[in-house]
């Protein structure tokens, strides 16, 4: 939602386009870099503007941009063989992937990991609203930018090596709250490890359905993730009207 796999992506195509493809780990570097503006830019927002809305609309933007000037890749690709490769990774898929690959994700990953976890314990004020969070003497604002920059480079990081897989994220951690409670920063291990596991089953779904050609991750869990956190959407309006 905050645009970081969108600007991952955008990274990545340009890469393709440009023959970057060719470097072991050219099209990876490049789709990083352009996650890493992308969280930089969305933590530089989150340190000045409080409200949540602001950041998620502003992410919903960059979305919206990111997404157009990747159409714009498309448009203007030099060969056939270019269009389809960028088209594939923008789809998603783990297929190929090795311990190398593995590698170049895992400083950004535990870079993000240790940032998130510093955020944990405050998260869970910034359930109850801006006032109460400024009123329980931590450091908020810090603890907010550092929880943006850690999920953007965690984002950033899986999109490069993976591609853009949607929904995982969004479903994960509304899968495991009922058993974790209110408390976000208590749902970060957790959340971490259901997405793992969706990953995984979403990966053997596409291998497994009989079609001609294999389906693309990201296109088995945005037909499972999309109804699943509608699903998720209508009972938490529900409990709202309630």
């Amino acid at each position: 939602m905050l645009g970081v796999a969108g600007g991952a992506g955008l990274g990545a195509a340009l890469a393709i386009a440009f023959g970057l493809a060719a470097i072991p780990g050219g099209v990876e570097a490049a789709a990083l870099a352009a996650a890493l503006a992308v969280g930089l830019l969305l933590t530089a927002v989150a340190a000045r503007f409080r409200e949540p809305e602001t950041l998620i609309l502003f992410g919903v933007a960059l979305s919206a941009f990111t997404g157009a000037l990747t159409s714009l890749v498309f448009n203007f690709a030099p060969s056939p063989v270019t269009l389809a490769e960028v088209f594939a990774w923008l789809l998603g898929s783990v297929q190929n992937r090795d311990w190398e690959d593995i590698g170049r994700a895992l400083i950004p990953m535990a870079a993000g990991v240790g940032l998130c976890l510093y955020a944990a314990r405050g998260l869970v004020m910034l359930t109850l609203g801006e006032e109460t969070a400024a009123l329980s003497g931590l450091p908020m604002q810090r603890l907010r930018t550092a929880a943006v920059a850690g999920a953007s480079l965690l984002t950033g990081a899986a999109v490069a090596v993976a591609g853009i897989v949607g929904f995982v994220g969004l479903a994960a951690p509304h899968l495991v709250r009922a058993g974790v409670g209110a408390d976000p920063g208590k749902a970060l291990a957790p959340s971490a490890l259901a997405g793992a596991v969706l990953l995984v089953a979403a990966d053997l779904a596409a291998r497994l359905i009989p079609t001609d050609l294999e389906l693309k991750l990201g296109v088995v869990t945005a037909l499972f993730g999309g109804p699943l956190f509608a699903l998720i959407a209508w009972r938490a309006a529900r409990s709202w009207r309630g």
